[in-house]
C-alpha cells in the first residue's frame, strides 16, 4: 500500500534503539534488492503496457512506470520506501480495502512519479518503494482523501509496525552505489492505535 508521512516530533513513546536499527538495517537491504530488480526490468525492457500503464508483474512483486516514459539513466531521484510488518491475523476486510485502495492512488499518481513498485514477501513482509524526479509532488498524494485514510484507519488494522524510509538516488536508478538513505520514521501499533512514532535523521 501506498504510504508516504509527514515529518514531527518524536512522541514520549520510544521503541528500543537496538530492535529499531536492525529493523531499519533489513529495510535498506530489502530496499536496494528492489531497486536491483526494478534495474533489471526496466533495463531489459520487461515493463510492458498493462491496462493503460507500463508494468511488470510476478508474483507478489509489481513494478510501474505510470507516465509511460522510458527511464533517463542520470536523472536524479528521490526515493521513498514504505517497509511494514503485517499483523499475525487480519481481517479479510482490511486485505481487500488494502488492494482497492493501492489501485486508486496508482491511478491517481503525480506525474513525476517515475515508478512504484511493491512487493510482498510472505507471511508478514511488505514493501513499496515510489521513485520521484522531485518530491513537490509529495504534499498533493499525502493531502489526498484516498492517502489520509490509509494512514489514518486501514494501517493500524493491517500493520504491527511500519517505517518510512526517504532517500535520494542523485545519479539515477543506474547508480545504486550512490544510493543515500536520508531519514526513516518508524511508527508502532497496538489495538489498532499508534502508540510510538520516533524519527531518526541519516540512519
Amino acid at each position: 500500500m501506498l504510504w508516504l508521512t509527514r515529518e514531527k516530533p518524536n512522541p514520549p513513546h520510544q521503541t528500543e534503539n537496538s530492535e529499531l536499527a536492525a529493523l531499519l538495517k533489513a529495510d535498506r537491504r530489502e530496499i536496494t534488492h528492489l531497486l536491483g530488480q526494478i534495474q533489471v526490468v526496466s533495463n531489459i525492457g520487461l515493463i510492458r503496457i498493462a491496462e493503460g500503464l507500463r508494468e511488470f508483474r510476478q508474483g507478489n512483486f509489481r513494478v510501474i512506470n505510470p507516465d509511460n516514459q522510458k527511464l533517463k539513466t542520470s536523472t536524479p531521484l528521490k526515493l521513498v520506501g514504505f517497509c511494514a510488518t503485517r499483523k499475525d491475523i487480519v481481517a479479510p476486510e482490511a486485505d481487500d480495502e488494502s488492494r482497492e485502495i493501492t489501485e486508486q492512488l496508482i491511478t491517481h499518481l503525480p506525474p513525476d512519479v517515475r515508478i512504484y513498485c511493491y512487493n510482498l514477501k510472505p507471511p508478514d513482509k511488505w514493501t513499496n518503494l515510489v521513485l520521484l524526479e522531485d518530491s513537490g509532488s509529495a504534499p498533493q498524494i499525502l493531502d489526498s482523501r484516498i492517502h489520509k485514510h490509509a494512514v489514518l484507519d486501514l494501517s493500524p488494522r493491517l500493520y504491527s509496525d511500519v517505517r518510512i524510509h526517504r532517500g535520494e538516488l542523485p545519479k539515477g536508478l543506474w547508480w545504486l552505489a550512490d544510493l543515500r538513505f536520508t531519514s526513516a520514521t518508524h511508527l508502532a501499533y497496538s489495538d489498532n492505535q499508534l502508540v510510538s512514532r520516533n524519527v531518526i535523521d541519516n540512519p
